[in-house]
């Protein structure tokens, strides 16, 4: 979750370099390429290098004076942006282009973001007509995920036709006559909560799309999410937990996406904030509701545990700590010194009597083993028939999170030649840095006996139950951990049933590990 450290000093290098830049929104032909540290001291060797660039592109003398003032301001929006927000860390780099609509500036910006709305009217500036025409043709700004953000100045090496891109204005925001007001976020301030979730966990987040205000803002246009802020006076977003719909039929939502500004820890924010938003869920017809949170503290666990969240699964080692803020960071103590990764607990709300049905069919052993887990969803389990045989083939898919260095496997179809290459893919992936593994089955088709079987031979243990694909159905989720070291013991869990399951899964990974 710590942004890239600033470089020590400003200099030039090729577009190769160490640090690769994602693709420019224009294709350039020729480029160089510029990193410095945040200081507004470096702001003039930067502008002096993207005018000596633009000289050998012809540009005039008084069209690189009119320059000078634009890359100039559109630098001191970023860094000023950054300067604020001392301790964040990042650095900026600045990459100049000849591309099919002239000479592009681009400032790749991995500190602080900055969205049009707060900066409309420096950057209306930039685009302000002069004796030889606007200072720049067109300015875009791109959000590019966890590789930070770009600001991009665009200038026509002809005649300069003033192509102009509209930006948008800074939301008013209106505080009641208290210090902090919990709300509901509108769709205008998405680049708002983008900027408090880089302020926590830097370019980090699980999530990578919190950084792109445009995906936040359809998803609250569309109703798929549903955003609880606490807001300072002034303004000044410091708190955030959201709900989102993540099937329609049966409707199925998940509370997530908390974050909480660290200065204000042990304020009561994100309780208030878990509180509203578990209210909208009462509010909200649905089937259930669902949440994971994390056990290197088990501050989450419990306020779940207060709506009657069930513990059903627990991924061990599945998180890596980079996209998780920091104990220390929050002011809550610190990370286990022997955990390398986080696990997560698994935790389904009930809305209905029955959100998977009355009954389940489960091989014996696995439900000897998981069984106690069933009647808190209104589940009876049955033994499956002996004669329950793995078919030949069958299909599964695969998909991994290079942030998490895991993979995740669905196998809807249980089969031998499934199951083997599955395994074969797994060690693959070890080999190439993967730390934590999961293959989702569900429990109808016939053959999920073998399969526990044939996975458990080459190490994997059980988490538990979850929902499959966020149906009505329920799958069983076999798991793996790469060579990495799991402290059983910190690993904090609330729920006397989410102990035991605890328990359950570290006899099974022992046993499975010693096979």
């Amino acid at each position: 979750m710590t942004p890239s450290a600033p470089a020590a000093g400003a200099s030039a290098v090729s577009s190769e370099a160490a640090r690769p830049i994602p693709p420019a929104p224009i294709c350039p032909a020729e480029s160089a390429h510029l990193e410095i540290p945040i200081q507004a001291g470096f702001i003039k060797p930067a502008v002096d290098f993207v005018l000596s660039y633009a000289a050998q592109l012809g540009l005039t003398e008084e069209r690189r004076r009119s320059l000078r003032f634009a890359v100039g301001d559109a630098m001191a929006v970023v860094l000023e942006r950054n300067v604020e927000s001392p301790g964040v860390g990042g650095s900026v780099a600045i990459q100049v282009f000849r591309g099919e609509k002239g000479l592009g500036i681009r400032i790749l910006n991995r500190g602080v973001p900055v969205f049009e709305d707060e900066a409309a009217a420096r950057l209306e500036r930039l685009r302000l007509q002069g004796a030889s025409g606007p200072k720049v043709d067109g300015i875009v700004i791109e959000n590019l995920g966890r590789d930070g953000q770009s600001l991009t100045l665009e200038v026509k090496l002809g005649i300069p036709q003033g192509e102009v891109l509209k930006t948008g204005t800074r939301p008013v925001v209106q505080v009641a006559g208290k210090e902090l007001v919990i709300r509901a976020l509108r769709p205008e301030e998405a680049p708002a909560l983008s900027r408090l979730f880089h302020s926590v966990y830097g370019y980090d987040y699980i999530g990578d799309y919190v950084y792109y205000p445009e995906r936040l803002r359809a998803m609250l246009e569309d109703g798929s999410l549903t955003s609880t802020v606490a807001e300072m006076a002034g303004g000044r977003l410091i708190g955030h937990v959201g709900l989102v719909r993540r099937a329609s039929s049966p409707a199925v939502y998940e509370p997530c996406m908390g974050v909480v500004d660290p200065g204000v820890k042990s304020s009561g924010t994100f309780k208030r904030l878990f509180e509203v938003t578990m209210k909208r869920v009462a509010q909200t017809p649905m089937q259930y509701a669902f949440s994971d949170c994390v056990t290197n503290i088990d501050f989450s666990q419990r306020l779940v545990a207060r709506y009657s969240g069930v513990d059903t699964a627990l991924f061990v080692g599945s998180q890596s700590k980079e996209t998780q803020a920091k104990l220390v960071k929050l002011g809550l103590g610190r990370d286990p010194e022997d955990m390398d990764r986080y696990s997560i607990l698994y935790s389904v709300i009930p809305r209905v009597e029955h959100p998977f049905g009355a009954e389940v069919v489960l091989p014996g052993n696995l439900g000897e083993m998981l069984g106690f887990l069933l009647p808190s969803l209104g589940l009876d389990w049955a033994p499956a028939p002996r004669f329950n045989p793995l078919p030949r083939s069958g299909s599964f898919s695969a998909r991994s999170e290079s942030a998490q260095r895991s993979i995740y496997f669905e196998l809807p179809e249980p089969g031998h030649q499934a199951v083997t290459a599955i395994l074969e893919d797994w060690a693959q992936a070890l080999k190439t840095g993967c730390q934590y593994a999961a293959v989702d089955v569900p429990l109808d088709p016939p053959g999920l006996g073998q399969v526990h079987d044939l996975l458990a031979a080459q190490g994997f243990f059980v988490s538990g139950f979850l929902p499959w694909r966020h149906s009505a159905r329920l799958c069983v989720r076999f798991q793996a951990t790469g060579p990495t070291r799991v402290a059983w013991d910190k690993i904090k869990v609330f729920s006397e049933q989410g102990q035991r399951l605890r328990d359950v899964i570290r006899a099974d990974c022992e046993r499975n590990q010693l096979l």
